[in-house]
C-alpha cells in the first residue's frame, strides 16, 4: 500500500517510515503540509497515496484538513489533542485517532485492516435484478452463488417496508443495520442487496447529501467497507454507482430470516427522558437517535453493551452511564419500543 506520513518530529517520522516500509508498504514522508503537497504532486495520479498517517497539528496547518483535501483514508496522531478533536476526526472518517506516544504496531494494525478492505478496483461487482442489469467496477463478474434482491421507497413509511422486504437477504445484525442506515439516508431511492457466501453487498441507488448526516456516514465507515462513486451517471456508462457498501459480518447472529430482534432499535420511535434508558437488551442502535441523545447529555443510560457504548463514544456522546439495576421490562418497552 502507498502511504504518506506527515509528521514534523524527525524521530517519529523516521521510525514510522522504517516500520511501515519493513511491513512491505511504499512509504513517502514529509515534515509539513507544504512538503506533503509537494510529495503528492511529485508522485502524480498513478502513485497517489492510498493512506495518510498524519500529526493533527502541524507547523503550517491541520492534518485533518489535509486528509480531507487529499480524499484518501487517513489516521491521525496528536500529543495535545482534546476530546473534541478526536470526535471531529472520527466524524470526518478518520480510521483511528491516537494519542502520542503511539506504537508502530498499532499503526500497522489499522493499515492492515484498510489493506484488506474490498475496493472498487479489485473486483467489486453488483448484480441488479431489475431487468438483469449488471454493474461491474472491476474484475470479472461471477453470477454463480449470488442471490440478489431490491426494494424501492419514496417516503419514511415505505422505506421501512422496503427494508423489511430485504431481511431474508441480510444474514446478521450488522448487515441489517447497514441496510437500515442506507435506506434512511435518502428520502427516495432503491436498495439492491447481493448475498454471497462470504459477504453482503448493498448498493444505494439514490442521491444522498452525506454532508448533513455525519453520524450516519461515520457509523457506516466503522461498520462496513464502503465505496462511494459519482452519482447521476447511467449505470451502463460504467459508473453512477451511488453508494456501494460491503457489510462487515457480525461477531454473533442467532438471527432467523423473517424476524427482527427486539434489541434492534433502528427506526425513529417516541422516546422519553423521564426514566433512565436501559440498553442492556439493545444490540443495534440506529444513528437517528444520536441527535436526540446529544441534546440530553445528562440523561442516564443503563447497562449498554460494549458495542453500543463504543458507537456512542465514537459519535461524541459522553453520556452518563450506570451499571445498576436500571428500569424494568415495561419501562424499557415504553422507552425503546
Amino acid at each position: 500500500m502507498r502511504i504518506l506520513i506527515v509528521e514534523d518530529e524527525d524521530s517519529i517520522r523516521s521510525a514510522l517510515t522504517r516500520g511501515l516500509a519493513q511491513a512491505g508498504h511504499q512509504v513517502s514522508a514529509a515534515p509539513s503540509l507544504a512538503s506533503a503537497r509537494a510529495v503528492v504532486d511529485e508522485l502524480g495520479p498513478a502513485r497517489r497515496p492510498e493512506c495518510v498517517v498524519s500529526d493533527l497539528k502541524l507547523p503550517d496547518g491541520s492534518g485533518l484538513d489535509f486528509a480531507r483535501e487529499l480524499g484518501a483514508p487517513f489516521l491521525l496522531m496528536s500529543g495535545y489533542a482534546t476530546f473534541d478533536d478526536a470526535v471531529s476526526a472520527l466524524r470526518a472518517g478518520c480510521l483511528d485517532f491516537f494519542t502520542k506516544p503511539v506504537t508502530i504496531r498499532d499503526i500497522r494494525r489499522v493499515i492492515e485492516t484498510l489493506a484488506n478492505r474490498p475496493t472498487a478496483n479489485v473486483g467489486l461487482e453488483i448484480i441488479d435484478p431489475e431487468g438483469g442489469g449488471l454493474l461491474v467496477t472491476g474484475g470479472r463478474l461471477e453470477r454463480s452463488g449470488t442471490v440478489a434482491g431490491l426494494a424501492r421507497w419514496n417516503d419514511p413509511a415505505s422505506a421501512q417496508t422496503a427494508w423489511g422486504s430485504l431481511l431474508p437477504l441480510l444474514p446478521d445484525a450488522a448487515a441489517r443495520q447497514v441496510a437500515a442506515e442506507l435506506v434512511q439516508a435518502a428520502p427516495v431511492g432503491r436498495l439492491v442487496v447481493n448475498r454471497r457466501a462470504e459477504r453482503t453487498l448493498l448498493w444505494l441507488d439514490a442521491a444522498v447529501d452525506w454532508a448533513v448526516q455525519p453520524d450516519r456516514q461515520g457509523w457506516l465507515a466503522r461498520h462496513s467497507h464502503s465505496v462511494v462513486s459519482q452519482a447521476g451517471t447511467p449505470p451502463e456508462a460504467g459508473n453512477g454507482l451511488g453508494t456501494v457498501v460491503v457489510a462487515k459480518p457480525a461477531t454473533a447472529t442467532g438471527y432467523q430470516p423473517g424476524t427482527v430482534w427486539q434489541g434492534e432499535v433502528l427506526w425513529s420511535t417516541t422516546l422519553t427522558e423521564d426514566f433512565p434508558v436501559d440498553l442492556s437488551a439493545t444490540v443495534s442502535l440506529g444513528t437517528w437517535i444520536y441527535p436526540w441523545l446529544r441534546e440530553r447529555p445528562a440523561l442516564r443510560l443503563v447497562r449498554a453493551t460494549a458495542e453500543v457504548q463504543r458507537d456512542l463514544d465514537a459519535a461524541g456522546l459522553p453520556l452518563r452511564w450506570d451499571a445498576g439495576d436500571g428500569v424494568g421490562r415495561g419501562e424499557r418497552e415504553m422507552l425503546l419500543g
